[in-house]
């Protein structure tokens, strides 16, 4: 067990998650579904009703200051949106959890992160792509999974020096991307220049399938399933 709580940032797609478009359409046909049945809205055809779905969900997301998603903050958006009109917000919330499937995570991420948890770590996010769809990822995998304060969504490039700051020293982030992971690790080197005692590990998650010939740059530790983590995580605390 760790000394102190170290921190292991994940990142979301192909790391963590798998079929997270399918639960982002299936929001939003969800709630185009409503805006049609209910009809209470100038939205007549299915595409209006699409359209508008979108631009509610957007809506909610921006007007939260937290970054994760959660099916009882919607469903309570959507009661205000079809407030003439009578519905459950219990019922509303059950079939907004029924969307997110067990099969949306990656084959073994919640057994992973369950022991990462018992075993004392703090776990974050670290991601990069559109801040209001990434947001809506972290759900799938639950409320308390990860520390509020140890999400990381960067909107552009791994150069985002104001995301970079905040990650703190001696976490584990871990990627399926190779290629992020080395843009990543020169980005940080020169952010933190100079500074003792400073260091992250990198950890890359390559589900290729390929055998691969040659070893990763130095300092990024190749992994072929992500149940592999809960075994090297130990010599690398160690170096």
């Amino acid at each position: 067990m760790p000394a102190r709580r170290e921190t292991i940032l994940f990142d979301l797609d192909q790391t963590l998650l798998s079929g997270t478009e399918r639960l982002k359409e299936a929001i939003i046909n969800f709630t185009a579904n409503k805006i049609l049945s209910l009809g209470i809205t100038e939205a007549k055809t299915q595409n209006e009703a699409l359209d508008l779905a979108k631009e509610w969900f957007i809506e909610f997301l921006k007007g939260r200051s937290s970054q994760i998603f959660d099916q009882e903050g919607f469903a309570t958006f959507l009661l205000a949106k079809f407030k003439e009109v009578s519905l459950s917000r219990e019922s509303l919330i059950l079939e907004l959890s029924e969307l997110v499937k067990p099969d949306l995570l990656d084959e073994d991420a919640g057994l992973v992160l369950g022991e990462l948890k018992k075993c004392g770590y703090e776990l974050g996010i670290w991601s990069q792509g559109s801040l209001i769809w990434q947001r809506l990822k972290v759900a799938l995998l639950g409320k308390g999974v990860f520390a509020e304060s140890l999400i990381f969504i960067s909107p552009n490039k791994a150069a985002d020096q104001t995301i970079l700051s905040r990650i703190p020293s001696r976490s584990t982030i871990v990627d399926d991307s190779l290629e992020k992971l080395v843009a990543l690790q020169k980005n940080l080197a020169a952010l933190h220049k100079g500074e003792k005692g400073w260091k992250i590990n990198l950890i890359w998650l390559d589900k290729s399938g390929v055998e691969q010939t040659q070893p990763p740059p130095a300092g990024i530790t190749r992994i072929t399933q992500l149940n592999q983590l809960l075994e090297v995580l130990p010599s690398l605390k160690k170096s």
